[in-house]
């Protein structure tokens, strides 16, 4: 695997975790829709 290789997989992994982390926010607080979409952005 070649440095940007790397570099691109580590950017998908911490955007996988972010749309993970906005998902349980919004299932958290279901009041809160901007949460989906922030999820969405980043899945």
């Amino acid at each position: 695997m070649s440095g940007a290789g790397f570099i691109l997989a580590i950017n998908l992994f911490v955007a996988g975790l972010f749309a993970v982390a906005f998902l349980l926010v919004g299932f958290n607080n279901r009041s809160d829709r901007t949460a989906y979409w922030f999820a969405a952005a980043y899945a």
